[in-house]
């Protein structure tokens, strides 16, 4: 991820609209530099596979987004407002777990 599409990727994440939330994510991966999508997608390929065995190690996307969010979306500035968005960097790691087919970019 990049600083540069914090602001819009935890707006996505605020949308009530599943779809659109999904679009958004989607379309905003697609902006990242090539290599930052290309470390993203083994990251999120490795935890959705973490995920799978939830019933035995606990972590749901949820889980994963708690702990993956603030480290994956961290603010460029620690302030009051970053701190207050840190739910929605949460529900965007999740999402790109849950829905890791919809939003990524697959490479060979």
């Amino acid at each position: 991820m990049t600083y540069k599409l914090h602001k819009e990727l935890v707006s996505a994440a605020k949308s009530d609209n599943l779809d659109y939330r999904l679009g958004a994510i989607h379309s905003l991966v697609y902006k990242l530099p090539e290599k930052n999508r290309e470390m993203l997608e083994l990251l999120i390929r490795h935890l959705v596979n973490v995920c799978e065995h939830s019933k035995e190690n606990l972590m749901t996307p949820s889980n994963m987004g708690v702990i993956f969010g603030p480290t994956l979306m961290r603010a460029q500035e620690d302030t009051v407002a970053a701190m207050m968005n840190i739910k929605f960097q949460n529900i965007v790691v999740e999402i790109l777990i849950e829905h890791f087919g919809k939003v990524t970019v697959s490479y060979p």
